[in-house]
């Protein structure tokens, strides 16, 4: 029962991983899509802040860390539609 406990634990957090990595590597600057604008028409300060406020300045891996944390504390995050 061990041997199937921790296999389904890696299974989770390698699926979880990889779902992470695709958000990632997807086109477009979430920092962009979260103010609502063309790069063009925003600021760098304005990026720079959204990027400040929500982690997205800090490595991948540093986000994911910090991301399965939360997740595994039960805090799935703050919904961006309701706040």
């Amino acid at each position: 029962m061990g041997y199937r406990l921790v296999n389904s634990l890696l299974t989770l957090v390698l699926v979880s991983f990889v779902s992470f990595a695709a958000v990632e590597f997807a086109p477009g600057d979430p920092a962009e899509m979260l103010l609502g604008g063309a790069s063009k028409e925003l600021s760098a300060e304005a990026l720079a802040r959204v990027r400040a406020a929500h982690g997205l300045n800090q490595p991948m891996w540093k986000r994911y860390v910090g991301w399965l944390k939360l997740v595994a504390g039960g805090n799935l995050g703050v919904s961006l539609r309701t706040n």
